[in-house]
């Protein structure tokens, strides 16, 4: 571990826990996380961050985390071991399965419901994001009184559904690959290229998804990328054994043939776009298709999107741009 990430894990126990810890507390939740530090190295670690001004020493009751703190989790670090299960994805994921290589099964997507008069507006827009390999191109349309992912169109809407991230995440547990749940972030898109992380979220328990978070934060600018030829797009994070890469990036392939999008794949340097992974891991970066329902919201145009609604057969499914994908090796 390195210094950066052990100050990082007990900046994250103190903010997570939201009151003040002593070291030998501070100790059974890191050795809880797998990250085992002596009592004597932690207190080390919290004097250095007093004189940051990272933490505030509160006598017996140990330390408590500062505003200024909480805003270095915020800033400087982009990774975070992610310790909470959205019980809704994981229902999901188990329930639904998908056959890469005959590209049929069920996939889960966003569900947004907007008004009919913006449809035609909604489909030109969504055809000029989706003209990049950067976003999944499949997306479903139901007019009112019709049924889309189980859910009944409302009179004067429309429904539009996009292909969710946890699309991927399903796809490692269909094909027994072990995952370890990451982070939502945002990523940095220069000339159509990921170039940096900027922003995360990993809350330990969530009643919303954390992407859904990042579409009402306004930390994106997505539609920049076509205008400006720089903009901040939003994705996930998650790692797999390095063992499982290859057979990771075959499935991924086989995958995008029928979703269009993009994800990216460490190699073995120990990081991905900034982002450390663990050792023998591979870090995976997955574009989220929720791109699109938050670049019709940068726009103008209210979406009502519920993230990870729920699964959909993919045949429902029209590409509203010619399909191509991209798994990006790095």
């Amino acid at each position: 571990m390195t210094k950066k990430r052990n100050i990082f894990e007990i900046l994250s126990i103190l903010e997570r826990k939201n009151k003040a810890l002593t070291s030998s507390e501070i100790a059974r939740e890191l050795q809880d996380i797998g990250t085992p530090l002596t009592e004597r190295m932690i207190r080390n670690y919290l004097q250095e961050l007093d004189g940051m001004g990272f933490t505030e020493n509160m006598g017996r009751e140990g330390r408590w985390i500062t505003e200024e703190g909480r805003d270095e989790l915020r800033t400087s670090f982009v990774y975070a071991r992610s310790d909470y299960i959205v019980d809704k994805m994981a229902r999901i994921m188990c329930d639904s399965k998908f056959d890469v290589y005959k590209q049929r099964g069920e996939v889960i997507v966003n569900l947004s419901f907007i008004a009919k008069n913006q449809e035609q507006e909604v489909r030109a827009t969504l055809r000029d994001l989706c003209r990049s390999n950067l976003f999944p191109q499949m997306v479903g349309f139901a007019h009112s009184g019709e049924k889309i992912c189980n859910r009944l169109v409302p009179d004067g809407m429309f429904g539009l559904a996009t292909m969710s991230s946890a699309t991927i995440d399903q796809l490692w547990l269909n094909y027994g690959i072990f995952m370890h749940i990451g982070v939502s972030l945002t990523v940095e898109v220069e000339d159509m290229k990921p170039i940096r992380c900027n922003n995360f979220v990993s809350p330990l328990s969530a009643s919303i998804d954390t992407i859904e978070l990042f579409m009402r934060s306004g930390l994106f600018h997505i539609r920049d990328i076509f205008t400006k030829n720089r903009g901040v797009i939003l994705a996930e994070y998650n790692e797999i054994p390095y063992t499982m890469r290859t057979k990771a990036i075959n499935l991924l392939k086989k995958a995008l043939e029928a979703f269009g999008g993009m994800v990216i794949v460490s190699g073995g340097e120990g990081e991905i776009l900034g982002l450390p992974t663990k050792t023998a891991y591979t870090g995976i970066i997955t574009v989220c298709g929720e791109c699109l329902p938050a670049a019709l919201e940068e726009k103008g145009i209210k979406t009502n999107t519920e993230t990870i609604a729920g699964a959909i057969n993919f045949r429902e499914l029209e590409p509203v741009a010619p399909v191509q994908g991209e798994v990006l090796l790095l």
